[in-house]
């Protein structure tokens, strides 16, 4: 699911904007010093590190509305590790159905059979 900022056009997690949205929350339990710390630099670093190092992805994801095969199937893998529900999107169900014709007994397996299946994988293995 993705929030568009309004001004961008641009999903709103791939800016700082939540940070900023959320920081009275996020330095409530902060002293006064690293409140003013987090404020001043958090954000910025932020965008610096985080943002700023997905520029490739952002940049291939603003010129074309295709959404590459790895993509969703790393979201989807990603779903049943944490347990998350997988989204109803015609892509994202192909690549749940993929993944149960990998092993015969995953075939009629739940997400959650699913879930605990490839948990035992090592990341290499993934």
């Amino acid at each position: 699911m993705m929030f568009l900022h309004s001004t961008s056009q641009m999903p709103l997690f791939w800016t700082s904007q939540p940070l900023l949205d959320e920081s009275d929350n996020i330095t409530q339990n902060l002293d006064s010093k690293h409140s003013l710390l987090f404020r001043q630099h958090a954000i910025t670093d932020f965008k610096k590190r985080v943002i700023d190092g997905f520029e490739y992805f952002i940049k291939d994801a603003k010129k074309s509305y295709r959404v590459n095969p790895e993509y969703i199937i790393a979201g989807v893998i990603y779903s049943l590790l944490t347990r998350t529900a997988v989204d109803d999107s015609n892509e994202s169900q192909i690549a749940l159905q993929a993944i149960r014709r990998m092993k015969n007994d995953w075939n009629d397996a739940t997400e959650g059979q699913l879930s605990d299946a490839i948990s035992d994988y090592e990341p290499e293995q993934l």
